[in-house]
Order: C-alpha cells, then sequence, then structure tokens
C-alpha cells in the first residue's frame, strides 16, 4: 500500500513538472510569436535606427560688412561655433581630479565641476557652456571618458552694436535661427544658404562606416 502511494506521488509530480515544461514553453513560444510577426515592424524599424545615421549638416551664415567711402571693408556681422563641454558622470572614475582638470582650464573653482560630476546616474551632464572655437583642441587633448564637444552657431556683432539699427539680429523664430530685423532679416534668403545631410550605417559606436551605403550631401554656406 506505501509502495502503491509513493508510486503514486512521482506519477503525480511527473505530471506536475511535464505540465510546467509546456507552460513555459508555450510562454517563450506566445512570445516569440508576438515579437517576430505581430511586432516585427516595430523592431525592425528599431534596428534600422539602431544602424543608421542620419544627420543634418547646417549650411554657415554669411557675413555682413561696412564699407566706406573709399571702398575699405570692416566685418559687421559673422558667424562662429561655440561649444559646450558635457560628459557623462558615470564613466568618471576620478571626479576629484577632473573636477580640478576643468577648474585649471576655465579658472573657476572645482567644487563648482564636483558637484555636476558626482551625479553618478546622470548620463550628461552640461560642464561648460559658450566655448570659443580656438580651445575645442585643448579640451579635445584632456581625453576626459564620455567628453562631448556639442556645437552650436552664434551670431557676433565686434562693432560693439554700431549701425545696430541696420544691422538687425538673428534670433529664433520657429526654432530655427534666422534675421529678426534690419539687413539680417532683409537678406535672410542669400545669408542663410543650404542645409547639407549625412545618411548612411553607422557602427556601434555611432561612427559612419567607411565601406556602407552612404549619402552625403554638403551645405552650401550663405552669400556675404
Amino acid at each position: 500500500m506505501v509502495n502503491s502511494n509513493f508510486q503514486q506521488s512521482i506519477k503525480w509530480r511527473f505530471v506536475a513538472v511535464l505540465a510546467l515544461f509546456f507552460l513555459i514553453g508555450g510562454a517563450i513560444l506566445s512570445r516569440l510569436f508576438y515579437i517576430s510577426v505581430i511586432q516585427n515592424k516595430y523592431y525592425t524599424e528599431l534596428a534600422q535606427n539602431q544602424q543608421s545615421l542620419n544627420k543634418v549638416l547646417p549650411s554657415k551664415r554669411g557675413k555682413i560688412f561696412f564699407q566706406d567711402r573709399f571702398g575699405n571693408k570692416k566685418i559687421a556681422a559673422f558667424s562662429a561655433d561655440i561649444y559646450a563641454v558635457a560628459v557623462s558622470p558615470k564613466l568618471i572614475k576620478n571626479a576629484e581630479d577632473v573636477a580640478s582638470v576643468f577648474a585649471f582650464l576655465f579658472n573657476k573653482s572645482p567644487d563648482l565641476y564636483l558637484s555636476k560630476l558626482n551625479k553618478r546616474d546622470d548620463p550628461y551632464e552640461i560642464i561648460e557652456k559658450d566655448i570659443p572655437e580656438e580651445m575645442v583642441d585643448s579640451i579635445k587633448k584632456l581625453k576626459i571618458p564620455g567628453l562631448v564637444l556639442v556645437p552650436s552657431p552664434k551670431r557676433f556683432y565686434p562693432n560693439a552694436g554700431f549701425g545696430a539699427h541696420a544691422l538687425g539680429f538673428v534670433g529664433f523664430k520657429d526654432d530655427d535661427l534666422a534675421g529678426l530685423y534690419g539687413v539680417e532679416k532683409q537678406y535672410e534668403k542669400e545669408m542663410t544658404g543650404e542645409a547639407g545631410a549625412i545618411e548612411g550605417e553607422k557602427d556601434a559606436s555611432g561612427f559612419l562606416l567607411a565601406i556602407g551605403k552612404r549619402i552625403i550631401n554638403l551645405p552650401i554656406n550663405g552669400s556675404d
């Protein structure tokens, strides 16, 4: 009698394990079917976005000049890239050393940078803004992990506001920089130029593959 009960128990355990096996297998197959068939379009587009690079290449806005009665020209307005310095704090191993480097480079207190670098869960933190182009090489040589330089165009008027009523100014219009007054607005189309674009395949680091299919349209800078 005891042996019969033992065999019955083993039988039910075997059935339970077998049922659990089929249940798990069915769940896995259902998930695979959902991903590969029902959500096929979503995951295909996701993979394409991860492998493809689409980037707009901005054009450079044309210059404006003053000209005296003798025909001599003096620059009145020009555009140049300025940069924001950003890092990924989670990639910084020694925040104190990096903060000291930034403090020396930008002549500020290390504590200012340390408070940002200690945000260990922050993948992207702006360290400095409005960095001129001539400092870019010095910053790159630091080789700080996760450091990126983010360019943005800025309009400069080197004559301290002289002729500002005629020159006008550049500002944001519908999320784009555009001339909003004076010569800047009057010759907006001529000075803006045409943006270019890069389309191609990228590697895991985000760089364009030399052997992949790609399309490059260079920007056409604006007229002076």
